[in-house]
């Protein structure tokens, strides 16, 4: 169950250049990255410098942002620039990590002058830097979600060419089979007649021992392996608009102790819940933002499933808090905390849409 985690983007800038950084910040979070940005990831009550000073050496990379007046200011950016400079001499030669950006002309400071810097203020500034950041990317393995969702579709691809090796093609259902291999090996019936195996096809492939049902209505090729996680697969195929949730979300992510014995599952309150006998099943019905914040495409035994990611699922646990129990919820958000490079800003966002931004607040402040 590893996560493949966001380039994490340290933001340094003086904060009278807020203005252009928030249009930086706002760039790189719709490119997919994740940004530690004080205006956004700073919650009340913590302390600010203390939070900067833990929050960069945590960074892949420091993008620091500079102008006539943050050269010539003293404070607190003058530290950034320290500290980033003493992060990026253990970064091996030929690796990036510290990239001075120019939002105006001006002059670059000595102790950052070897570092090749980006102008963003020209017209292909933004382009010049998304091309380090992905170079920065490749070399930690690290993946925005652009990137991550091309490394899906390639993982998906070798899966395919994996099973259709491993396709007798003198059998008599070789088409047949082809099309589950398209699939990566699992299809609802609806969908194989719709892609036009015939139903009886579908029987005659399970009696011969071509095809394995897995439950009512789902079907494997017998040259796949086993489903690891046969129960979110399954809901996944049956309930294409079900997102995982709340116990089942954190079972996943390794933020709790608990097993779930039903799949916890989220969908719209205008959709009726499905009658399905196995594996079980526990619905909760969100509202329109809270269905569709936070989704994630996990790929799991080669099938796509929706999944809340960790911050808003730990912000759903503490709004179904009486139906899941409230020790779980702050278990979760305890580990979650453990976690390398927690956004409790995010947490804070999801909170707001779940309207239960007072009830996490006290916890989130406490624990921090």
């Amino acid at each position: 169950m590893n996560e493949v985690h966001k380039l994490q983007i340290f933001l340094g800038y003086a904060h009278d250049d807020a203005v252009p950084v928030r249009k930086l910040y706002k760039y790189l979070r719709e490119k997919g990255f994740d940004v530690w940005f004080d205006e956004a990831s700073l919650i009340p009550g913590q302390n600010w410098e203390a939070e900067i000073e833990k929050a960069l050496p945590q960074s892949d990379i420091a993008i620091i942002c500079l102008t006539t007046n943050s050269i010539n200011k003293e404070g607190f950016i003058q530290k950034e620039i320290k500290f980033a400079l003493d992060k990026s001499m253990d970064i091996p030669e030929g690796k990036i990590f510290l990239i001075p950006a120019r939002l105006e002309e001006c002059s670059v400071p000595e102790s950052l002058s070897r570092f090749h810097w980006v102008d963003l203020f020209k017209e292909n500034g933004y382009e010049n830097l998304l091309k380090s950041l992905v170079a920065r990317n490749d070399q930690i393995s690290a993946l925005p979600s652009s990137r991550k969702h091309y490394q899906e579709d390639a993982d998906t691809e070798d899966s395919r060419l994996r099973i259709m090796e491993r396709i007798d093609e003198t059998s008599i259902y070789a088409k047949y089979k082809k099309v589950f291999a398209e699939n990566s090996g699992i299809l609802r019936a609806a969908t194989a007649i719709k892609l036009g195996i015939p139903k009886h096809i579908l029987y005659d492939m399970v009696e011969s021992g071509d095809l394995v049902r897995e439950t009512q209505g789902i079907y494997r090729l017998k040259e796949t392996e086993p489903l690891g996680n046969p129960d979110l697969v399954q809901i996944s195929l049956r309930v294409p608009r079900a997102v995982i949730c709340l116990i089942s979300a954190l079972y996943y992510y390794d933020l709790t102790t608990q097993i779930p014995f039903k799949v916890y599952m989220a969908l719209p309150r205008d959709v009726k819940t499905p009658k399905i006998e196995y594996p079980p099943i526990w619905t909760f019905h969100f509202s329109k933002e809270s269905y569709h914040a936070g989704i994630e495409t996990q790929i799991v035994d080669g099938v796509k499933v929706k999944i809340y990611n960790r911050e808003k699922t730990i912000a759903d646990c503490f709004k179904f808090r009486e139906k899941i129990e409230l020790d779980v919820a702050i278990e979760a958000l305890k580990d979650y905390l453990k976690q390398p490079r927690p956004n409790t800003q995010l947490i804070i966002n999801y909170a707001r849409i779940n309207r239960v931004e007072n009830v996490m607040r006290p916890f989130l402040q406490a624990l921090i």
